[in-house]
């Protein structure tokens, strides 16, 4: 009694709700503002938010705790303290066209929930798109305790002050739907700031709780392969042939790719990562790229509304007029679209543990819209199968894509500069350690991309072919990263001499300069 009611002695009130996420791509944040508790650091990129600020977007209304019988949870009456806490976290209704997202966050390598000391609950994913799953039990809300993970169980934040780390390893049981998460019990001295933590830690597993079914668009997503003109495709497959080129203009004097003219398929890759790491140290710093949008033609719109903004492929409308625009590179806000401007990293800082020069190589870092980079989050980029989850406002969406992975879907226009971005980090970054870091899709041996993305990001290069703006893209980046290139820009058809099923030598032209207007 006299430790319950020393806790109860304890307790702050519950204010505003924060949840959590990592996310690759948003602006940074210092402590929470208006608390005096600052939220977990987490995985995501330099120069950008963590987690949600609760001065952003509106509350949005909580999934209601429910009972399931096959979920471990306390029994009724439990009181939750430093000498018992298992089982403490009940499940909530998660919506059903959420549910699979839950589901492939939860399978990630080194998958985590976090635990929001503010409302109590167990959610995941990122910010704007954060999912609650569980609740602690109401015990633990009056008594205002909190979790830690119960292998790192504090952080220091940037003002060097210790708190419980909310972000908690978690594993998952497929078979069951079964969450099981490990933790300290802590609780907070208001008057101190200070934080007490239980001598041991404690287990919680529960079955997560999926809403009523709303039937998804039945699609069936063919694997695409690339075949040769001459050879019949395969059944159910989508047939890639050679693009045509000859309308394409070279600058022949150029021998940046002499040294790999005759050779095909993982010869040819190999041969090209060695051409690319020539140029690797004209790679300029990461705060740099600011004055490259600005200042560079790079990402101007000179190909759609031709008024010089600047060209976000997650906010350009390339049928119509643009939702908002950016006249140069700039802003903060990332309550609405048309705030803000970040540096979106397509291939995602933690797939890379944020090194150099990946980090600030301009052939893959562009300037895009904040709210619309937070929702990307650190998600691949893939085709979304049945309903999204989140729609921008020029058609961009958040959802499930093939193997129950959350994927970020760009419209058509882009979809094609987006897989030149992912297959260049093949001949670029490929002997780095790219297989194993956070929920990447690369892999450690040829053809380094997982076959499903791999045959999404052919798909596209071939279907979105190389436009004005890519070639104008690619050559403004070379001029300002020290000549090295995008050698997917320069060769439509570069990527059917690498993966293709029947590859056709490389044949060096020089680099692309332009197309012929006919």
């Amino acid at each position: 009694m006299k430790l319950r009611k020393l806790l109860l002695t304890l307790t702050t009130p519950l204010v505003s709700l924060t949840s959590f996420g990592a996310i690759a791509c948003a602006q940074p944040t210092d402590d929470n503002k208006g608390t005096k508790q600052p939220n977990t650091p987490t995985d995501g990129k330099p120069n950008e938010i963590e987690a949600i600020n609760p001065k952003t977007d509106k509350k949005p209304a909580q999934p209601q705790p429910t009972t399931n019988p096959e979920s471990p949870k306390a029994p009724k009456g439990t009181v939750m303290s430093f000498e018992e806490a298992n089982n403490v976290i009940v499940p909530v209704t998660i919506p059903a066209d959420q549910f699979d997202n839950v589901i492939a966050f939860l399978k990630a390598e080194n998958a985590y929930v976090f635990f929001s000391y503010r409302d109590h609950s167990i959610s995941v994913g990122g910010k704007d798109n954060s999912i609650t799953i569980g609740t602690l039990i109401q015990d633990g809300k009056d008594k205002n305790l909190q979790l830690a993970d119960a292998t790192k169980k504090t952080f220091v934040n940037r003002k060097n002050k210790e708190y419980p780390n909310s972000k908690i390893a978690s594993t998952f049981d497929e078979t069951q739907n079964k969450v099981r998460i490990s933790y300290y019990v802590a609780s907070k001295n208001a008057e101190s700031n200070t934080f007490t933590y239980s001598d041991k830690t404690f287990t919680s597993e529960f079955v997560l709780q999926k809403g009523e079914e709303i039937p998804p668009t039945k699609e069936v997503q063919p694997r695409t392969v690339i075949t040769p003109v001459d050879q019949p495709a395969e059944t159910n497959t989508t047939t890639l042939t050679p693009i045509t080129i000859s309308n394409y203009i070279y600058d022949s004097s150029n021998n940046y790719y002499a040294a790999a003219n005759g050779l095909k398929g993982e010869a040819l890759l190999n041969k090209l990562l060695e051409i690319q790491s020539r140029y690797l140290s004209g790679i300029r710093s990461y705060d740099g790229l600011k004055s490259f949008y600005n200042s560079y033609n790079a990402f101007r719109d000179n190909f759609y509304e031709k008024d010089r903004t600047i060209l976000d492929i997650y906010s350009e409308n390339p049928n119509g007029k643009d939702p908002y625009t950016y006249r140069n590179y700039g802003g903060s806000g990332s309550k609405n679209e048309g705030s803000g401007m970040n540096r979106e990293h397509l291939i995602p800082q933690s797939w890379f543990g944020k090194s150099s020069p990946m980090v600030s190589d301009a052939h893959h870092v562009f300037p895009t819209d904040i709210k619309v980079n937070g929702r990307r989050g650190n998600y691949p980029h893939g085709d979304v199968k049945g309903l999204a989850s989140w729609t921008s406002r020029n058609g961009s969406k958040l959802g499930t894509g093939t193997g129950r992975q959350i994927v970020f879907e760009p419209v058509d226009a882009f979809k094609g500069d987006i897989a030149r971005a992912y297959l260049y980090f093949t001949t670029t970054y490929s002997n780095r350690s790219l297989h194993n870091m956070g929920t990447s899709i690369f892999t450690r041996s040829f053809p380094y991309i997982k076959q499903p993305f791999l045959d999404t990001y052919l798909k596209w290069n071939n279907e979105d072919k190389v436009s004005e703006w890519d070639i104008k893209r690619n050559n403004e980046t070379a001029k300002y990263q020290g000549g090295l290139r995008n050698p997917f820009i320069d060769y439509p058809n570069l990527a059917e001499s690498i993966f293709g099923s029947n590859p056709k030598p490389f044949v060096n032209k020089g680099v692309l300069k332009g197309i012929r207007q006919v």
